[in-house]
């Protein structure tokens, strides 16, 4: 574990949270809402507007003949504040990514519950109070959280994914492809992976569904 994640869980431990107000630290995720003061559903010139014109890399990335993809990078000097934008076909902010960029830098984003890039399955456990369940490695969507199975970290968790993966010389062979796995299964444990991905994105409840007697 990093020592920025080692020293960040010691002060939520200490204090129950770190910082006092959303509008005091532009490194929090407000999940399903906005990163710092970039907001799910606006466009470019406004985030332009709040980072500033140096802080932003627009890139065109070809699909076809006629279409384009804009990958927008954030802070793209900035390793702790690096963030990449996914944008909607109106080029309005469609979700926010936080990757881990290299092993010596880590991201300084973070929720209130003080969900960060290089915390342990172990440690979401316990902040979760029970297993939860994630798929299994080796494919395009690989270690992502499917379901906290009505833990503590359940309903603060809507619009916020998590993707967990395993270090380059972690050993596996039972927790791999598109599959869905307790936290709990043993080799899970043993490879105790690392958030390594968090997105940001608009959460949609699900209809209930009414039956008549």
């Amino acid at each position: 574990m990093s020592k920025y994640v080692t020293w960040y869980l010691g002060v939520v431990l200490f204090l129950g949270q770190a910082f006092p107000s959303y509008a005091d630290d532009d490194c929090l995720i407000i999940p399903g809402k906005q990163v710092g003061n970039i907001k799910l559903g606006e466009s470019l010139t406004s985030v332009r507007d709040h980072v500033g014109k140096n802080n932003m890399l627009v890139e065109e990335i070809p699909l076809d003949e006629d279409k384009h993809l804009k990958h927008v990078t954030v802070y793209p000097e900035d390793e702790e504040k690096q963030l990449v934008l996914q944008l909607d076909e109106n080029e309005r902010v469609e979700a926010i990514i936080i990757d881990r960029v290299t092993e010596d830098e880590v991201p300084c984003y973070h929720n209130k519950e003080g969900i960060v890039i290089g915390m342990t399955l172990h440690d979401i456990e316990k902040m979760n109070g029970k297993p939860f369940k994630l798929t299994g490695f080796d494919w395009d969507f690989q270690g992502t959280v499917s379901s906290w199975e009505n833990g503590n970290l359940e309903n603060v968790m809507r619009g916020l994914a998590v993707r967990l993966l395993p270090g380059a010389d972690d050993k596996y062979n039972e927790i791999i492809g598109e599959e869905i796995f307790m936290s709990s299964h043993p080799e899970m444990q043993q490879v105790n992976p690392t958030v390594s991905h968090i997105e940001v994105y608009k959460y949609k409840a699900k209809k209930q569904t009414q039956v008549s007697n």
